[in-house]
């Protein structure tokens, strides 16, 4: 008599989300400064803001396709199976794309000193055109941003 199939357990699918939700990039801190070691705060002005659709990470999305596919397994039987897996991994990562993706602000600064510009990703909505902002920048990526005003006012 042939075995029932191995259904995936609630802690496994559990874990699964638990790692989707640990992926990503680790975020840019804003309305406050980069105080770390070595870490030169530049003064600048927003150039440019672009609305973007953030798409979640890879990691995101795989561990997505993972719970869905674990899911479809348990669906139907045989070719079926095969197909609601497939169907449910390809979901899977539309949904955690969708969820975990978000709406950001591409915002272009130039450092006053040395026109030198810098692009950054943020997901406040508090920053508009020609702002005066304090940025860090470390590895040529930035950390922080805040608003000059602010940084004047504490």
């Amino acid at each position: 008599m042939p075995q029932a199939p191995h259904a995936p357990s609630t802690l496994t699918l559990s874990f699964l989300l638990m790692l989707i939700m640990g992926c990503g990039a680790p975020p840019v801190l804003e309305e406050s400064l980069d105080r770390s070691p070595g870490v030169t705060p530049l003064h600048g002005t927003i150039v440019n803001i672009v609305e973007v659709q953030e798409k979640a990470s890879f990691g995101s999305e795989l561990g997505g396709a993972l719970v869905g596919g674990a899911l479809g397994s348990l669906v139907g039987g045989g070719t079926g199976k095969s197909i609601a897996i497939g169907v449910g991994s390809v979901a899977g990562s539309q949904v955690a794309d969708h969820a975990l993706g978000d709406v950001a602000h591409r915002l272009t600064l130039r450092e006053n000193k040395t026109g030198l510009t810098f692009k950054v990703l943020v997901h406040s909505n508090g920053f508009m055109m020609n702002d005066r902002v304090v940025f860090t920048v470390q590895n040529g990526r930035v950390t922080s941003i805040i608003h000059q005003a602010l940084l004047n006012s504490r």
